[in-house]
C-alpha cells in the first residue's frame, strides 16, 4: 500500500487549517459543514475556500488536482468511494476516472481540474467540476471541449448553440481557459472562463453573443476591474443563451502584502457597500507561511511523505489569496467573492544551483529589436497598462505606461500601433484635474508622469483635449526647472508623515524631470538644463541612482535646437566617453547605463573617435539580451526622503529596479533604434 494511502481523505490534513480560519469569513455553522465536506475530497493538500464578502455567510470548499499528482493515491481514493445511486454522481465519477487514465484524451489534454462543493446546507451535493483547456490551437481546443461535453453529458444540450457562438465571437487573442460542468445544479448550464480578453473587447463580445445587460454601469465596472488588475477572466454561464449573471475573476501577480491594488480594489468595493470592511481586512491578511517548527499539529501524512523524500527537501504550508471575483447581475448589487488557497509546498536546498540566466545573443540589431518589441507586447496587461517598479506606494502603471508607450511608438508595426492605442485608451482616463498623471492610481499627480504622458500623446497626436501643456506650466519653479510634486497635503496623506514633515526635496526642481520635458521642445525647460549642466558635461539625477538618465535626455533635448548648444553637447559627449569605457570594463556592466551613454555618444562631432566605443557598447547590448527578449532589471530608481534636496547616494534613499524588465528593455530598444538610424 502507498505510504499515505491510509489517509484517504483531505480531512486528515486540515486540523491546523480549521483552527486559524477568521470568524468574519467562516462562521461556526459553515466550519462544521466544511469539516464534513472535507471527508469527501481525496488526500491531496491543495484546497481553497470561496468566501462571499457581503453579508452572505456561505463558504464553499474547493480542491485543485493537477496531472502530476499521485495517481495511485487518487485511484485508491476513487475505489474507496461509495457512489450514490444518482445519474449526477455517476457522471462525476466517470469524468474523474477517465481523467486518471493516462491513455485517455482527458488525461492528455487537461492539466488540472477543480472540485467545488457548495456548502449551503447539510446535504452533500455533487461537486462542480472545472477543467482546464490548454491553448495549443483554438480549433483543437474547441473540438476537445465539444468531445468532453458530449462524452460526459451527451448531445443535444441547450447550451451547445450558444457555446459555438462564444467560440466564434471570441477575439483572436483570447480563448476559453476553463470549462465547468455543474452536475448538481437544477438548470442545464455549463460555465466557461475566457482568458486574455482585453478591456475594450468585453462589451463588444457580450453584444456579439446576444447578451443583453441590464446593469446600467456595466461599462464602468469593466473599466474599473481591468484598470486595477493584472489579469482578468470573463466568466459566463451558458444555457439556451448567456445567463444574465456574469463574473470577472481578477488576479494579481503578487500577494496583498506586496501589491497595493488588492487593498485599493477592496476599499472601492467597501465604499460601494458590496464588501464588508472586516472581511476585506481578513482577506488582505490571509497570506502566511507555516513550517513544522511553528505548528503543534503538523499534518501526519506530511511527516510520512517527508520520509519518502531526499534529505534536501523540506515541507511547509502556505496560504495565499488566489483571486477576487466580481459578479454582476441584472438587479441588485454586484457580488464579490475571495478565493483563498491553502496547501503544502516542498523546498529543495539545491533547487537553484543549476539555474542561470539564459542569453539569446542576438545576431544583429534587427533581430534584437524584434524580440524586444515582442517581449513588451507580451508584457502589456489586458487593461493596456505596463507596470514596473515596486515601491511602498505600489507598482507604477501610469508613469511606466506613458514612458514605454512613448519609446515603443518609434517602432512602426501594426501590432505595436494596436498595443499603443489600448495603452492610451486606458491611460487617458487617469488624468487628474489640475495635476495630470501620477505614478499609479493611489498617488497624486506628478510632473514626470504627466510629461511622459504628454510626450506619448504627442506621438499619437492625441493631446488636443487634455490640455497637458497648461497643467505642466504649474510645475515650473521659476527658471530653475520642473518640480515633481505640487500638492503637499496629498504627499502627506501618501507618506503618512506628520504635520511638520518636510517635502522640500520632492517639491524642488529636478533636472531628470526637467530634461524629459525639454524633449518636447519646451524652451523654458531647455534653458533650465543648459543653466544647470555640470562642468564635466553631466546633469544631476534626483530620481535615479546615477546621472546617465538625466544627461542622455538633456543631450537629446539640446540637439533639438539645431545649430545651437554645440559646446554643451560636446561636454556631455566627453563625459559619456569616459563613462562608457569604465562601464564596459566593470565586472558587471549595466545594459541600461550603456544604452543611455550610447545615445549621448551618437551626437559626437568626431564619430571616428567614438565609433569603437559605440560598436563595443552595441555589441554588449546584443550579447546581453535575455532569451525572452528583455534585458533584465537594470533601471535603478532612487527615492530620496521627501525633505532631501541633494540625495548624493544617501543611506536613507530607497532603491528599486524594474522587476518586470519593461523599463530597461524599452530604453535599450530605443538606443538600438537610434544606432540603426545613424
Amino acid at each position: 500500500m502507498n505510504g499515505i494511502a491510509k489517509y484517504n481523505s483531505l480531512s486528515n490534513y486540515l486540523d491546523s487549517f480549521w483552527s486559524e480560519l477568521p470568524v468574519s469569513l467562516v462562521s461556526k455553522a459553515q466550519l462544521r459543514r466544511l469539516r464534513d465536506r472535507a471527508h469527501f475530497f481525496p488526500p491531496i493538500l491543495r484546497v481553497g475556500l470561496e468566501c462571499r464578502l457581503n453579508e452572505d455567510t456561505q463558504v464553499d470548499l474547493q480542491q485543485c488536482l493537477i496531472s502530476g499528482d499521485n495517481t495511485v493515491v487518487l485511484l485508491e481514493w476513487l475505489e474507496s468511494q461509495k457512489i450514490p445511486d444518482s445519474e449526477e454522481w455517476a457522471l462525476f465519477f466517470d469524468f474523474f476516472r477517465m481523467w486518471l487514465n493516462n491513455c485517455n484524451e482527458y488525461h492528455k489534454n487537461i492539466e488540472e481540474i477543480f472540485f467545488e462543493m457548495d456548502v449551503f446546507s447539510e446535504e452533500r451535493n455533487v461537486p462542480l467540476m472545472f477543467f482546464s483547456l490548454s491553448k495549443k490551437s483554438k480549433n483543437k481546443n474547441n473540438a476537445f471541449l465539444h468531445n468532453v461535453l458530449n462524452g460526459t453529458l451527451g448531445k443535444n444540450r441547450p447550451f451547445y448553440p450558444i457555446l459555438d457562438t462564444c467560440m466564434i465571437c471570441c477575439p483572436e487573442n483570447a480563448y476559453i481557459f476553463f470549462a465547468g460542468i455543474q452536475f448538481s445544479r437544477e438548470v442545464d448550464v455549463i460555465r466557461i472562463n475566457i482568458k486574455n480578453m482585453y478591456a475594450g473587447q468585453v462589451i463588444p463580445f457580450l453584444e456579439a453573443v446576444g447578451y443583453r445587460y441590464e446593469t446600467e454601469n456595466i461599462e464602468d465596472w469593466v473599466e474599473f476591474i481591468f484598470s486595477v488588475s493584472d489579469r482578468v477572466r470573463l466568466c459566463l454561464d451558458l444555457g439556451a443563451s448567456v445567463c444574465k449573471k456574469i463574473g470577472f475573476e481578477c488576479f494579481w501577480d503578487d500577494q496583498p502584502n506586496k501589491e497595493t491594488r488588492w487593498a485599493y480594489f477592496l476599499d472601492e468595493c467597501v465604499g460601494k457597500k458590496i464588501c464588508l470592511q472586516e472581511k476585506a481586512k481578513d482577506v488582505l491578511a490571509w497570506e502566511k507561511e507555516m513550517f513544522p517548527s511553528l505548528l503543534t499539529n503538523w499534518p501526519k501524512p506530511l511527516w510520512l511523505e517527508s520520509l519518502r523524500r531526499s534529505e534536501e527537501e523540506f515541507s511547509y504550508l502556505k496560504r495565499e489569496v488566489s483571486h477576487l471575483k466580481l459578479s454582476i447581475k441584472p438587479s441588485g448589487k454586484p457580488e464579490l467573492k475571495a478565493y483563498l488557497g491553502y496547501g503544502n509546498l516542498w523546498l529543495n536546498v539545491n533547487s537553484d544551483k543549476n539555474k542561470g540566466i539564459v542569453f539569446s545573443k542576438a545576431e544583429n540589431i534587427e533581430s534584437a529589436k524584434e524580440k524586444g518589441v515582442q517581449f513588451l507586447l507580451e508584457s502589456q496587461l489586458q487593461s493596456g497598462f505596463w507596470i514596473d517598479f515596486t515601491l511602498p506606494a505600489g507598482k507604477s502603471d501610469e508613469w511606466v505606461t506613458a514612458y514605454v508607450g512613448y519609446y515603443l511608438s518609434f517602432f512602426e508595426r501594426e501590432s505595436v500601433k494596436e498595443s499603443l492605442q489600448r495603452a492610451w485608451l486606458i491611460l487617458k482616463k487617469r488624468c487628474r484635474t489640475g495635476s495630470g498623471f501620477g505614478y499609479n492610481v493611489l498617488t497624486p499627480g506628478d510632473a514626470d508622469s504627466t510629461i511622459w504622458a504628454y510626450l506619448f500623446s504627442n506621438r499619437l497626436s492625441k493631446n488636443d483635449d487634455l490640455h497637458l501643456q497648461g497643467i505642466l506650466k504649474l510645475y515650473f519653479k521659476d527658471d530653475n526647472g520642473v518640480t515633481t510634486y505640487l500638492e503637499r497635503d496629498k504627499l502627506q496623506k501618501l507618506t503618512k508623515l506628520g504635520e511638520k514633515a518636510s517635502f522640500s526635496g520632492w517639491q524642488s526642481p529636478h533636472l531628470c524631470v526637467t530634461a524629459a520635458y525639454a524633449l518636447s521642445g519646451n524652451k523654458v525647460a531647455l534653458s533650465a538644463i543648459l543653466n544647470n549642466q555640470n562642468e564635466d558635461g553631466s546633469l544631476k539625477s534626483y530620481w535615479w541612482a546615477t546621472d546617465e538618465y538625466a544627461t542622455a535626455l538633456a543631450t537629446e533635448a539640446m540637439a533639438l535646437d539645431l545649430g545651437n548648444n554645440i559646446e554643451e553637447i560636446g561636454r556631455a559627449v566627453f563625459w559619456a566617453r569616459g563613462r562608457i569605457v569604465n562601464e564596459l570594463d566593470s565586472s558587471q556592466p549595466s545594459p541600461f547605463k550603456i544604452s543611455l551613454l550610447l545615445r549621448i555618444l551618437l551626437f559626437s562631432e568626431n564619430m571616428s573617435l567614438d565609433m569603437v566605443n559605440i560598436t563595443l557598447g552595441k555589441d554588449y547590448l546584443l550579447s546581453s539580451q535575455l532569451n525572452d527578449g528583455s534585458w533584465g532589471s537594470h533601471a535603478n530608481l532612487q527615492v530620496p526622503m521627501p525633505g532631501t534636496i541633494s540625495p548624493d547616494s544617501s543611506e536613507n534613499n530607497w532603491y528599486v529596479t524594474d522587476q518586470n524588465k519593461v523599463f530597461t528593455t524599452v530604453t535599450i530598444l530605443y538606443a538600438l533604434y537610434r544606432i540603426k538610424e545613424v
